[in-house]
């Protein structure tokens, strides 16, 4: 009996041992294995600064395609369960697959409105966690908002990082270039979609514009170059004067460059507009005037001067605004006064803005001055201008009653003079029409920014 006894103890201890090796293998084989990373992204909220906010979305979109969910849905909510500030986006959760080689999108956002700007990502950045830097971006499509500056903490900004775009008034935002496109092709589509309304907006030339344009992209002059005949943009853009790199030391002008030297030039006594504020009902109280002078391409604030006896004038010779002859070309003055005589309480901006006064002027009227009345109409003293474009009845506005007038020509219920004829005729074929009505009627509606 002992001797089986013996027998069943040796082999209990037996089997012991070889479970305590299988055990310390198994344990040795999970040591070994990678740590696999949660399929999520997270976002701290705390970097953001944002107050009074219950909720985080996470909108996510395959890069030049479509959301995976609608913006701010309950699909797109994600969880701070910690109440450690740092919100996460359970993409399982969330039955989202992330492609191998896709590019992807994501802003957060909460239920108040306030939102980071585009983050792209591919799969490769699942698990890291994007916060907000100090700073903002332009909206790149509507200049009137804007978004935080974010970024992935343990991401190359060039490769994963906040989009890289040109906005609508020509300024570069964002680190990294979407890897679907290329620097040049941005500088290409902004010719295309955003140039005329980046020269009445960005208050630079053409030189400026693109130059500052091709140093955030690492462009060289040859490229811009070749972006302005692919797209048959008349600019007023030279290489020559460009300090962008090239790669040759003689780098040929674009084809399609208007010859800013053969443009006239204004001497000192010819280059100033002026208006006369005294018949206007509240001249005593007028603390500044400044302005906003449109010319072909250049949209410019310029520093209106007070002669002391209640005229104000712009000097263009002190920019690089040079009109073309004949071309009209608009200058709004806006005018501030004291906020003393608004009462008692008010709270307002200290000087505030009261109205504006609009003229549409072209070489002729240079050193003559404009007379304002409550009626907004003009009078000038001292000038006889042959004709401006567009201005029929000759009060140095343009407006939709000019077009009636050319409409009532058109339908022979009126009659013009001469100088009358030459500013109808806005298209300059030599004869007056319903297309130069029309014209008009876009030019005022500023559907158009040139007669």
């Amino acid at each position: 009996m002992k001797r089986i006894i013996s027998i069943l103890l040796a082999l209990v201890m037996m089997l012991g041992t070889v479970m305590v090796a299988s055990a310390a293998e198994s344990a040795q084989e999970i040591e070994d294995e990678p740590i696999v990373t949660a399929n999520e992204l997270h976002f701290d909220a705390n970097s953001a600064s944002w107050n009074n906010f219950r909720k985080v979305y996470c909108h996510i979109w395959e890069y030049g395609g479509d959301s995976f969910y609608a913006w701010q849905s309950r699909s797109e909510q994600c969880n701070d369960e910690d109440g450690d500030g740092v919100w996460t986006y359970d993409l399982d959760a969330k039955y989202i697959t992330l492609e191998e080689g896709k590019l992807y999108g994501v802003i957060f956002a909460n239920e108040n409105g306030l939102q980071t700007y585009t983050l792209l990502f591919d799969s490769s950045v699942v698990g890291d966690t994007a916060y907000c830097k100090e700073g903002y971006y332009e909206h790149p499509e509507d200049d009137t908002k804007i978004a935080r500056q974010t970024f992935w903490k343990n991401q190359d900004p060039e490769v994963f990082g906040p989009e890289m775009r040109i906005t609508t008034t020509g300024n570069v935002v964002g680190t990294c270039i979407p890897y679907t496109t290329t620097a040049y092709e941005m500088f290409r589509d902004f010719l295309c979609d955003y140039l005329d309304y980046a020269r009445r907006y960005s208050n630079k030339n053409d030189q400026k514009l693109f130059d500052d344009i091709g140093h955030a992209l690492k462009l060289k002059k040859e490229e811009v170059v070749a972006a302005v005949e692919e797209t048959d943009a008349f600019v007023k853009w030279r290489a020559s004067e460009s300090d962008l790199e090239s790669e040759s030391a003689d780098v040929a002008e674009p084809d399609n460059a208007v010859e800013v030297e053969s443009l006239p030039q204004l001497s000192q006594s010819e280059s100033k507009i002026c208006i006369d504020t005294k018949e206007l009902s509240y001249a005593d109280r007028i603390t500044y005037v400044e302005s906003l002078v449109t010319c072909y391409s250049v949209n410019r604030k310029v520093d209106c001067t007070d002669s002391g006896d209640g005229v104000y004038y712009i000097d263009l010779a002190d920019t690089d605004v040079v009109p073309e002859e004949d071309e009209v070309y608009r200058v709004l003055f806006y005018i501030y006064l004291s906020h003393e005589d608004y009462g008692e309480g008010y709270t307002g901006p200290v000087p505030i803005l009261i109205e504006y006064h609009e003229i549409f002027v072209n070489n002729t009227y240079l050193g003559y001055t404009a007379k304002l009345s409550d009626d907004n109409t003009v009078s000038w003293e001292g000038v006889t201008p042959d004709f401006v474009a567009g201005d029929v009845n000759g009060d140095s506005q343009v407006t939709v009653v000019d077009a009636t007038l050319i409409q009532r020509l058109v339908a022979k219920s009126e009659q013009f003079s001469e100088t009358q004829l030459k500013s109808a005729d806005v298209n300059n074929d030599g004869e007056v029409t319903v297309i130069d009505a029309t014209i008009l009627q876009r030019f005022v509606a500023k559907i158009i920014d040139k007669l």
